[in-house]
């Protein structure tokens, strides 16, 4: 567009004086040919360079006449971009600088600095402001036009001249309230984009030195040193903050725009009444500058948060008993300051008071878009009040009166039959689709509070519809109320009939069932997006839909990419009851570390992974952050794997859904294990010793018994044992897989018995417990605390292989414990230790993880029993670190028996 090539030639205005001087040629008569040709012949040797400091230019002078226009509703949010003093500052030197331009009186026109603010970001959507043609001999010849001027007032009117040409193109392409503030001279200098867009092309230039000898800037122009300042801080905010300030600009269009449509305008009624009731509007705006500049518009979300303190709370109060003292015809005759009244009770809390005012504000008011204000903010706290069906007809009224400001969605289209709920970003309705026929739910969106935008959650949501997996809520559609605008964007998703997995564990927590099949499809959704590059961002309960059918669940992940802003999350009000309130708060238990800003991680799959870990606890414990009574209700292999799920660094987290998925699909195949085990099963016991109380055995699990009183006895009872464990058909599968039975190893009276959980393939070979790798390294543990193999009971909870080595099933131990009791009854050990997670839980009917087991000792029967990792667990490519806990295990047992601890275990601890 022709603009874009004005403006280029604007900002290349200042090479004209330094190349003619260095190349002898005069900008005068024939001479301005000859300076055209040096000209373009420079501007072609920097054809690459050349245009992409244009570009930057252009751009980031458009970017600081938008931050202009922004002006105080851009404030309030810099925090987040700028540290006190810099706000500061920063604001004071835009301000000065405006004061000095026309555009300062102009703005204070009520709708010519949003009209420009809307008409600025329309035109920048629209790609009429993208820079192009940048043809060094077009440009050349548009800067011989400049060369021709030698006077300074001169060259000034032709910069503003080329000023006003470019305010006549953008009037052409429609955007006229823009193309007047382009067009406005200052009293003193030069308009604000021509300022700019030189400076900024400067800046640009002095960023590349061989763009910078190229053009022979040898007197580049300076601007004022006031300008200077306030051009330092807005490049500053536009290349060190870019895309936070996008986001802020885009929250002040929405706002800027909001407050202009406001119709219940305090500020003009005040104007109008002149100083009847001037103290409470006085008091009403000041509460309105306190709290967080609450606008002049209808209500939004986060304005329930607004207060911070109970003195803030007390002055609203005494504000509105102050208002209520007037007499009832004087207010009638204030609307507008009735409305603010309504919504400062909002920011305090107070949301039935405010109901009552915004209903009395609706019926005195005549003009129907106010009228439709009242009862949308009426709608708003009904909202906070969790009266969906109230706030629905409240919002059905406000549509009434101003469709074209409050309709949130098309509801032509989408009928809605009620609220389902709301939280800080939206509210979710359920709607009757008007040409299927079908319920879908419709969620409305408070873009400014989310993390990203809209824009980008709508291309995330096209992606995720192409997945079509089972537990992933489908997108149907999306858009904007306002399409003109692009204001008030929703989402339009399958309906699925369920309740929230947080509301399903407030009223009854998860079994260890339950959770296997609600947990397995939730991790395979998310494994399937995380495929597809996209991440959730808020895996929490109150994201999870289920619904069980005669013992099935069936699930649905919702919300998909819908996080808040960091910023909100560390709100300070995050604990209060209000919507935008209990959505923080419950987002805050789920969130990764790295989300919350406490690492110098970046987010990935891994954050989604700590919210899974915390939704499955709060799903069986109802609590996100289990205590230690908890953990020892689950089987070892959940339990191991949630805790990893939730570790601090996202490092020590699995590194993807598809691991954690086939872990929850391990933990599955024995989904039996995961409920609390029942008490070992007594054995048969014809003379038990001191230690070994007699409890007779359940008649489905016959165990020979011989006379046990004497050493003789004992031998030729445990060769019977042997005999029977061989011929045992109790357990079909492991019948058909094992080579043979695998008894165990050892002397009868033996100090220390070491119990495992199975035979392995060696073991099934050979008919002897812990001979392949893992036996290698017990052996080498057994050798540094000082024992030889042969003065040890070596066994396994159960007697024969697992087909591939998997963990035994629950009704493989209980078949094989009558065996490993009566083994425990006739050799007779003063010690156990039990190696991994199988054989101490089955041993002592524990859920606890190993991890929370070991370095303890526990009493059976009168035998103390030390837990530590089987040797599997500690060979090279698991968890070799672990060996150092295994030693300090036995180390506690040598103490315990009263034996001597080697100092230097090198040989185990090296292996």
């Amino acid at each position: 567009m022709q603009l874009t090539h004005r403006l280029s030639v604007l900002a290349l205005r200042t090479v004209v004086d330094g190349t003619g001087r260095a190349f002898g040629v005069y900008a005068m008569g024939t001479a301005v040919d000859s300076l055209a040709g040096v000209l373009s012949q420079r501007f072609t040797d920097h054809a690459e360079r050349l245009p992409k400091a244009l570009t930057t230019a252009q751009q980031q002078a458009w970017k600081a006449l938008e931050i202009a226009l922004a002006g105080d509703s851009l404030w309030d949010r810099c925090k987040i971009l700028l540290a006190t003093g810099e706000q500061k500052g920063f604001r004071d030197q835009v301000r000065k600088l405006l004061d000095e331009t026309s555009f300062a009186t102009f703005a204070k026109q009520l709708s010519f600095r949003p009209d420009c603010l809307r008409e600025l970001q329309n035109a920048r959507k629209a790609g009429v402001l993208d820079p192009r043609d940048f043809q060094p001999q077009s440009l050349a010849d548009g800067l011989c036009a400049f060369a021709t001027h030698t006077e300074p007032v001169a060259l000034m009117d032709a910069e503003f001249q080329s000023a006003q040409n470019i305010a006549a193109d953008l009037k052409a392409a429609g955007f006229p309230n823009l193309a007047t503030l382009i067009a406005l001279r200052p009293a003193a200098g030069l308009p604000l984009l021509v300022v700019a867009v030189k400076y900024f092309f400067r800046r640009a230039v002095e960023e590349d030195p061989k763009l910078f000898q190229g053009l022979a800037f040898d007197q580049m122009e300076k601007i004022a040193e006031t300008q200077e300042r306030v051009f330092d801080n807005l490049r500053h905010l536009i290349v060190k903050e870019g895309d936070r300030l996008a986001l802020v600009l885009d929250e002040v269009y929405d706002v800027v725009l909001a407050t202009n449509e406001a119709v219940l305008d305090v500020q003009a009624e005040q104007r109008r009444q002149g100083q009847q009731a001037g103290e409470i509007y006085s008091a009403v705006l000041s509460m309105q500058a306190k709290l967080d500049q609450l606008h002049q518009a209808e209500l939004r979300p986060r304005d329930s948060l607004s207060t911070r303190t109970d003195h803030e709370r007390a002055m609203i109060k005494d504000v509105v008993l102050r208002y209520r003292a007037l007499p009832e015809h004087q207010r009638e005759q204030l609307p507008a300051l009735l409305n603010a009244i309504g919504k400062l009770e909002v920011a305090a809390g107070d949301y039935s008071g405010a109901q009552q005012h915004f209903h009395e504000l609706a019926g005195i008011v005549d003009d129907r878009p106010a009228r439709g204000e009242a009862h949308y903010n009426a709608y708003r706290a009904l909202l906070e009040q969790r009266d969906w069906t109230s706030a629905l007809a409240k919002l059905r009224e406000a549509i009434d009166c101003d469709a074209g400001r409050f309709m949130p969605f098309p509801i032509d289209k989408y009928k809605p039959i009620k609220i389902l709920g709301a939280g800080g970003f939206g509210v979710a309705f359920q709607c009757r689709h008007a040409y299927l026929n079908m319920d879908v739910v419709v969620k409305t969106l408070v873009n400014e509070e989310l993390d990203r935008g809209v824009d980008e959650v709508f291309v995330e949501g096209q992606a995720l519809r192409q997945i079509d997996h089972p537990a992933i809520i489908r997108l149907q559609d999306c858009g904007y109320a306002d399409a003109v605008r692009l204001a008030r964007p929703y989402l339009v998703m399958d309906f699925f009939p369920g309740a929230t997995l947080e509301g399903r564990a407030q009223s009854e927590p998860l079994t260890v069932d339950q959770l296997m099949q609600v947990a397995l499809p939730m991790a395979e959704a998310l494994q399937a997006a995380h495929g597809r590059g996209i991440l959730h961002r808020d895996v929490k309960p109150a994201n999870l839909l289920v619904r069980e059918d005669g013992g099935n669940w069936n699930v649905r992940l919702i919300d998909f990419g819908l996080a808040l802003r960091s910023e909100s999350l560390r709100s300070t009000m995050a604990t209060s009851h209000t919507l935008a309130g209990v959505t923080i708060a419950g987002t805050l238990d789920y969130a990764a570390p790295e989300q919350m800003g406490k690492l110098n991680e970046p987010i990935r799959a891994t954050a989604d992974i700590y919210g899974f870990g915390k939704t499955c606890c709060y799903a069986l414990f109802q609590t996100p952050s289990p205590l230690m009574r908890h953990w020892r209700t689950l089987p070892a292999g959940l339990a191991e794997l949630l805790e990893s799920c939730m570790e601090e660094s996202p490092r020590n987290r699995p590194q993807s859904m598809a691991d954690v998925a086939d872990k929850l699909r391990e933990v599955a195949a024995g989904v039996e294990s995961a409920r609390p085990l029942p008490k070992p099963l007594p054995p048969v016991i014809l003379s038990a010793p001191a230690t070994m109380k007699a409890t007779p055995a359940p008649a489905a699990k016959a165990v020979a018994t011989e006379d046990t009183t004497t050493v003789e006895g004992r031998g030729r009872a445990l060769s019977v044992l042997r005999t029977q464990v061989a011929g045992c058909t109790s357990c079909p599968e492991l019948v058909r897989s094992r080579g043979q039975t695998v008894f165990g190893v050892g002397p009868l009276d033996v100090e220390l018995m070491f119990l495992g959980e199975a035979p392995g393939a060696d073991e099934d070979r050979s008919g002897e417990p812990f001979v392949g790798a893992a036996g290698q390294l017990l052996n080498k543990l057994i050798e540094a605390g000082g024992f030889r193999r042969e003065e040890v009971y070596i066994t396994n909870l159960l007697k024969c292989r697992p087909p591939g080595n998997r963990p035994p099933k629950p009704n493989e131990c209980t078949n094989c414990r009558p065996f490993l009791d009566r083994q425990l009854e006739i050799v007779r050990p003063r010690f156990i230790c039990a190696l991994g997670s199988s054989a101490a839980q089955n041993l002592l009917g524990r859920a606890d993880s190993i991890g929370k087991l070991r370095g303890k000792f526990f009493d059976y029967r009168g035998v103390s029993v030390l837990c530590t990792y089987h040797p599997a667990y500690l060979l090279p490519g698991r968890a070799p670190e672990k060996k150092k806990d295994v030693w300090a295990d036995l180390v506690l047992m040598l103490k315990r028996m009263g034996r001597a601890v080697p100092a230097t275990p090198h040989k185990f601890l090296a292996t």
